[in-house]
């Protein structure tokens, strides 16, 4: 049976195009890129593999990653949701916060208050019991593990 998961990311870029794009709620970018422009973030997703939320922060390394989404799961009980519209297209969305620190956001907007209530809720719910990948990267990282080469998957 499957199980919601922790899945990590890995940006590569060079000045802005460094910046992921996905802090939609009119929020600014928060994280940290490594000196060469690349970043990593995580990704909650359910037992159907659909992305429930992720990362409103980046990590310069794996590692780090790794622990705000071990932080995450540990103390979502303890997180506060705000649900905000988004000004330019009615839509919502929702961010998390653990001790006034946005560490989560809804990865894509919902027509109607109820749904976006319902898919917080189920980011929540899933981000508690969600099991951390700890498999080797896919073929696509292997341009990280050359730029990281310290870094264990």
């Amino acid at each position: 049976m499957n199980t919601p998961r922790y899945l990590f990311v890995l940006g590569i870029g060079e000045g802005e195009s460094a910046r992921p794009m996905w802090p939609d709620l009119h929020q600014p970018f928060q994280g940290e890129a490594d000196v060469d422009g690349s970043w990593y973030a995580w990704r909650l997703t359910g037992a159907n593999h659909r992305e429930l939320g992720r990362s409103c922060r980046v990590f310069a390394d794996l590692r780090s990653a790794r622990d705000a989404a071990t932080t995450l799961r540990e103390r979502v009980q303890d997180a506060e949701v705000t649900v905000l519209a988004v000004p330019r297209t009615g839509a919502w969305g929702w961010r998390l916060q653990l001790d006034g620190v946005a560490v989560a956001t809804s990865s894509r907007s919902s027509a109607r208050h109820r749904e976006c209530i319902y898919n917080a809720n189920t980011f929540v719910a899933a981000a508690g019991i969600a099991a951390l990948t700890d498999s080797d990267p896919p073929p696509v990282w292997q341009l990280a593990e050359t730029l990281h080469p310290d870094i264990e998957p």
